[in-house]
């Protein structure tokens, strides 16, 4: 106070200073703010109220330009019922995901990891690194929430997000990736796990029979543990499948258009051991999805976008029957399919219908063909019984065929025998039409048999040189029969049969070898990787960014 008052006085006392006078102070600030603050809360309240409105589900505007998508397999009427997918735990496995994006629904995600790079970041920067593309469309047709926008099939589930895929190469270690985020999901207690990934650059056709890519086998225990697992069927067209949509246990997804007409670019079964794919439809052309790269929305097509809608409806059978195992979503969803009647290798059972399968009563847990491996994993339950791979019957597909050339019938041929008696071809009306990868059966240390077809002449064992052989298309019986004229052959005979097709396989062998050498220098991996399973027809989702 006293250095003040002296101060002041010494102002005062300069020539230009005329007089000191105290200022008021006017908070005016305070009145600012308040006003502020007001103007504040009326926008919180208009803004409520349009949330209000445009978080009326029943308005089809509701759901933008994604309402067709979700219209077609009958998610909207469930979600007017109140089924969305709540108290449902789902993984989804792909390249990235931008969480900056308004559609990823970001209160619903409860864990993330980036296996790639060992951390809990799943987003790169900026948005438009390759590696967020793919991941945020997939997921914003499962989970997605932005009303008047678009809205995910599932989007009242909790999400686990997990980076498993490398975009820029295609490397078998992305599999192990993928198993780690399976053991992951698994002891986080997810119920779902779905993934828009395949692979078959390190595959060939016979190795896809579910018991052979590691990832298939991962998978298929994945489902014994207790997961629905959903995975995109591919987009290789008569190609064919990839790991590991061909693992027994696991929902392929093929695709569809508004119409409900196969893609085509969806790929087609069967199985290398002859099982159905895929198991069930959905749409997966012109799909409304996030484009993370623009934070915007747009168009894309692919198995990758029909999967994540399939994956949404199971979330939803499982808020409704959160009882049911995985054998009974799939038994359900199979059974109550638009052609369940008539399954093929195009359609699978058909066009998803979830109203039916939120009506529909599985057979008890306790019937063979719900047993676990379901149907032994040689087949599906559809109705309580088991639809076998053609390669097996019985009530839990338990006994071995006689198929004559699988392979050979699923290409619209018969499984022929050769005029020498030694080998059978693949042919139509007596014309040879392919030749076939060629096996060697022992029979029992009294001849061998060349069976060109892919499998022996007989349960355990093979056709003797003068044997017949009859056979029905796939799907049906298959017999084989034997007239053995040989048990009075001299040894010499034999002997001489013996040799000369030892002779034979020696030389195939050689020339056989040869060939592989040179088809593996050449080959490469062609410029649609199966790995992101999208549409080649519509070029969505590759490395350059600019289609986003």
């Amino acid at each position: 106070g006293v250095l003040l008052r002296e101060c002041l006085n010494r102002i005062s006392s300069l020539k230009f200073v005329k007089s000191i006078d105290v200022v008021n102070i006017y908070i005016k600030e305070t009145i600012e703010h308040n006003q502020q603050k007001e103007e504040e809360e009326k926008e919180e309240i208009k803004q409520a109220n349009i949330k209000e409105t445009r978080n009326d589900i029943s308005n089809n505007s509701f759901y933008g330009n994604s309402y067709t998508q979700l219209n077609q397999i009958g998610v909207i009427e469930a979600h007017r019922k109140g089924y969305n997918g709540t108290g449902v735990l789902v993984m989804i496995m792909d390249s990235g995901f931008y969480e900056k994006h308004e559609a990823m629904n970001k209160e619903r995600v409860v864990g993330q990891w980036d296996f790639i790079d060992g951390d809990n970041n799943t987003s790169a920067e900026p948005a438009s690194d390759p590696q967020n593309n793919h991941g945020t469309s997939t997921f914003s047709n499962l989970g997605g929430w932005a009303p008047d926008q678009l809205v995910g099939s599932g989007f009242g589930a909790h999400f686990l997000l997990a980076k498993t895929e490398i975009v820029t190469n295609e490397t078998i270690q992305e599999e192990d990736y993928f198993i780690a985020a399976l053991e992951w999901g698994e002891r986080l207690g997810a119920d779902v796990a779905t993934a828009s990934l395949g692979y078959t650059d390190w595959y060939y056709f016979p190795d896809l029979n579910g018991t052979k890519a590691p990832i298939s086998v991962a998978t298929t225990k994945a489902v014994l543990k207790g997961m629905v697992v959903v995975v995109s069927n591919g987009n290789s067209g008569s190609s064919g499948i990839g790991a590991p949509a061909d693992s027994p246990l696991v929902l392929g997804i093929g695709a569809v258009n508004q119409n409900g007409m196969l893609a085509g670019f969806s790929s087609l079964g069967p199985t290398a051991d002859g099982r159905i794919k895929p198991d069930v439809c959905a749409r997966g052309v012109s799909n409304w999805v996030a484009k993370a790269a623009t934070l915007g929305y747009g168009e894309a097509s692919g198995t990758s976008f029909s999967c994540p809608l399939v994956a949404g409806v199971v979330s939803i059978l499982l808020q409704v029957h959160p009882e049911w195992t995985p054998a009974m979503v799939k038994q359900a969803l199979l059974t109550t399919s638009t052609t369940s009647n008539s399954p093929d290798n195009y359609y699978g059972w058909g066009l998803v219908n979830i109203s039916s399968a939120l009506s529909f009563s599985p057979l008890p847990s306790s019937l063979d063909c719900m047993t676990d491996p379901e149907c032994g994993g040689r087949g599906c339950c559809v109705q309580g019984q088991c639809v076998c791979a053609p390669e097996y019957y019985g009530a839990n597909c338990s006994f071995s065929r006689t198929p004559c050339g699988n392979l050979c019938t699923s290409k619209g041929g018969q499984c022929m025998k050769q005029p020498s008696g030694l080998s059978y071809t693949c042919g139509f009306n007596s014309s040879v039409i392919d030749y076939l990868p060629m096996s060697v059966c022992a029979c029992n240390a009294t001849g061998i048999v060349v069976d060109e077809c892919g499998v022996c002449g007989g349960s355990n064992a093979c056709l003797s040189t003068s044997g017949t052989s009859t056979t029905s298309n796939i799907g049906n019986s298959s017999s084989s029969s034997t007239t053995d004229s040989n048990k009075d052959k001299s040894p010499s005979m034999v002997g001489i049969i013996i040799g000369s097709v030892l002779l034979v396989l020696v030389v195939l062998g050689a020339i056989g070898a040869g060939v592989f050498v040179y088809l593996r220098r050449r080959r490469i991996r062609g410029p649609g990787a199966f790995s992101l399973l999208h549409a080649p027809a519509t070029q969505e989702f590759s490395i350059d960014d600019s289609n986003l």
